[in-house]
């Protein structure tokens, strides 16, 4: 309690009772427990016994620094040195080295909730953003791919960021199958395969929806000598993508919401477009004379007032609704103005018509890839200050780590909180994987591809 001094007061001051004010403070000191551990000889046996120490203890760290170096790597984005610095002003007795393998190794378990996560989230709608950003990994160019929607975000970096690595994305890291059936046969012609090699290779596949482990896969194809990088390419991703649509060991993503970047092309039944990207794309137009600058701040306004409308859309779905807004679209779009490059660009908004209309059959996407954007950035932060992982362990920590304090921000939980009850082996430990399954049964985000 603070009292006011007799010597502030007026002679007339009459005591009103207390008034409370909080100050909060976090304080970080060392706390040592030493263990004395009944140990014992046995000259029959030759051995020494030596009592166990508690399930929590791994090593000479506790759960709670453990966690906090997790936290402070992968959340707060500190450096390696500078937790290590951090640790030794508070009095912790720990090299850099030994800050690095609390960052890095050991992390079976937390990989294997990162995994469930994964696929809690793939199963937990129909539809998945996606995005991608480059990741150094021990100084070499990799990708980082992400799946995200409302309940979850999932990081995995591979070498490409071509079409297959997508699939190995909505795969979890299970390995590619192949199969050849009509659809990756279709494939092969869109891409160009000439109909003596398509005939080939239906040859080599005859047996029509049979799935082909990798090697399988590649011995066929090695009787094909003729069959250039490329041509090999474009094969395994036909086949590959009909293997994945064929398997049933992970989710199959019905629509990816995305850019335009060709590697997302194919890959899904359905693909919907951001209508920010495409807005950026308007941005880019430079016009110099007065003219033709009105004309495009008009259009824009038409354009966002559009966006808006979709956006209302969403809310409250109606059958009428949509089909106005179906008819708008063609009205805009269809806009001829002696701006020539702006018509250009009109005229290619307008080709993606199908794909950023994919709302008015499915309400519950939304009409940009923010979500996926935003968890790109977080990927570049932390690229900016470590600048990227040493070793093939070291990615896999990255993206594991990542994904579990993404999710458990969605799901509402305390990351820091999750890490110290994982590594305290507490039997009220979190399951992120259990609250996205939850969570989907409460939204039914699939709810328009259901009734269809």
């Amino acid at each position: 309690m603070v009292p006011v001094p007799v010597s502030d007061l007026p002679p007339d001051a009459q005591f009103k009772g207390w008034e409370d004010y909080l100050v909060q403070e976090l304080r970080l000191v060392p706390d040592v427990t030493r263990y004395r551990r009944a140990k014992y000889y046995s000259a029959s046996t030759g051995k020494t016994y030596l009592a166990p120490l508690p399930s929590e203890c791994v090593g000479h760290f506790g759960p709670a620094l453990r966690s906090l170096a997790l936290y402070f790597g992968y959340v707060g984005n500190m450096s390696h040195a500078g937790i290590h610095r951090l640790f030794s002003d508070v009095g912790i007795h720990i090299s850099a080295g030994q800050v690095n393998n609390l960052l890095v190794n050991g992390q079976d378990g937390l990989h294997s909730n990162g995994h469930d996560v994964t696929l809690a989230g793939l199963a937990s709608s129909a539809w998945q953003h996606t995005d991608d950003t480059a990741t150094r990994v021990n100084g070499k160019n990799q990708h980082c791919h992400v799946l995200c929607n409302p309940l979850y975000t999932a990081y995995q970096t591979s070498l490409t960021k071509d079409r297959l690595a997508v699939i190995s994305t909505l795969l979890a890291g299970s390995p590619f199958t192949y199969v050849c059936d009509s659809a990756a046969l279709a494939y092969l012609q869109i891409n160009g395969l000439g109909k003596a090699m398509r005939r080939q290779i239906a040859a080599l596949f005859p047996d029509n929806g049979q799935a082909l482990s990798e090697a399988e896969f590649t011995q066929r194809l090695a009787s094909m000598p003729t069959l250039g990088p490329r041509q090999y390419k474009i094969v395994r991703e036909a086949m590959a993508l009909s293997g994945y649509w064929a398997q049933d060991e992970v989710p199959v993503v019905s629509m990816l919401l995305c850019d335009d970047a060709p590697q997302f092309n194919f890959v899904t039944h359905d693909q919907g477009l951001c209508w920010v990207h495409d807005a950026r794309n308007y941005s880019k137009l430079a016009p110099v004379i007065e003219h033709h600058k009105q004309i495009l701040a008009q259009f824009m306004d038409r354009y966002w007032n559009y966006y808006r409308e979709l956006n209302s859309f969403r809310l409250t779905p109606e059958s009428e609704e949509a089909q106005h807004l179906n008819a708008l679209f063609d009205d805009i779009f269809s806009t001829k103005t002696d701006y020539e490059a702006l018509n250009a660009r009109i005229e290619k908004t307008r080709r993606n018509k199908g794909m950023l209309l994919q709302v008015l059959d499915h309400p519950e996407i939304l009409l940009h890839n923010n979500p996926a954007e935003l968890a790109v950035r977080r990927r570049v932060r932390k690229r900016d200050v470590s600048f990227g992982p040493r070793s093939n362990e070291g990615l896999k920590a990255w993206d594991t780590l990542m994904t579990l304090a993404e999710t458990a921000r969605k799901q509402g939980i305390s990351f820091l909180q999750y890490l110290i009850d994982y590594h305290s082996r507490s039997p009220d430990a979190a399951s992120l994987a259990e609250l996205i399954r939850q969570a989907a049964t409460q939204l039914n985000l699939s709810a328009s591809w259901e009734t269809t």
